[in-house]
């Protein structure tokens, strides 16, 4: 933010310094919305509820009703307090109105081995971490936080189809500059992102990966800036009414 706002120093923002934050800091030293200049959205990764193989369940519907049955005994894992597992779990507790307990680990990388030992019941992780062990059949997909089902995990049906289509998130990264950056030049920076976007290897590998590429017109830096703005009033509200806090 305290940057030379000479297109120089970039920041690739997301979910957590750029929404999340704003409700888990109390003294936040800057405001996501205004103290950046937006240029691109970049690739976005769905996130995914993941249960030990074990859990006595069939799909989501069925977790659904065994999370709200068993919400006091059920645990799930994080990469930490304000990580995007942690919030989209929150999300999940906020929707369904039940109280479950987080467990933190150091990285989601952790929390994920908890899950495949069978030491912890449930994880919300991003497909570009969990996708293989649920390929594997290490851990259990129940449902995909997303409109459309992903191409690396055609099994796993979106919240939509499973009863709850207000569970959606992704973990987005937006490209900003410091606020004052001269407009010509974000607007080169912006063309040089949508140019990377079209490029046929990367855009093969975050596929591979399972992530969502934007659309043409979510490629705008008015669509990036309106993205923040509404993800700081979705989940600023979640974050609060579970009274999770940063010190």
């Amino acid at each position: 933010m305290r940057a030379a706002p000479d297109g120089y120093t970039l920041l690739l923002g997301n979910l957590g310094t750029q929404a999340a934050s704003v409700g888990l800091y109390a003294n936040l030293a800057y405001d996501p919305r205004t103290d950046f200049e937006f240029i691109i959205m970049a690739a976005a990764t769905p996130m995914l509820v993941a249960g030990r193989k074990d859990l006595p369940v069939r799909d989501f519907r069925e977790f659904v009703t065994y999370v709200k049955a068993n919400d006091s005994r059920l645990n799930y894992g994080s990469g930490g307090v304000g990580a995007t597992s942690h919030l989209t779990c929150l999300f999940l507790d906020y929707l369904l109105g039940t109280k479950t307990t987080h467990v933190p680990y150091r990285g989601s990388g952790p929390a994920l081995q908890a899950l495949i030992a069978g030491q912890i019941d449930y994880v919300c992780d991003q497909t570009v971490g969990i996708v293989p062990s649920i390929q594997g059949g290490l851990v259990k997909g129940l449902v995909i936080a997303t409109a459309e089902r992903s191409p690396v995990l055609p099994n796993v049906a979106t919240s939509i189809e499973q009863g709850l289509p207000k569970f959606q998130t992704t973990g987005w990264n937006v490209l900003l500059a410091p606020k004052g950056t001269p407009g010509a030049i974000v607007d080169q920076l912006n063309s040089a992102g949508r140019a990377a976007l079209k490029d046929d290897i990367a855009r093969r590998r975050l596929l591979e990966l399972g992530a969502d590429l934007p659309s043409e017109k979510e490629q705008t830096r008015a669509s990036a800036a309106e993205l923040v703005r509404s993800e700081v009033d979705k989940w600023v509200p979640v974050i609060k009414a579970a009274g999770v806090a940063v010190n």
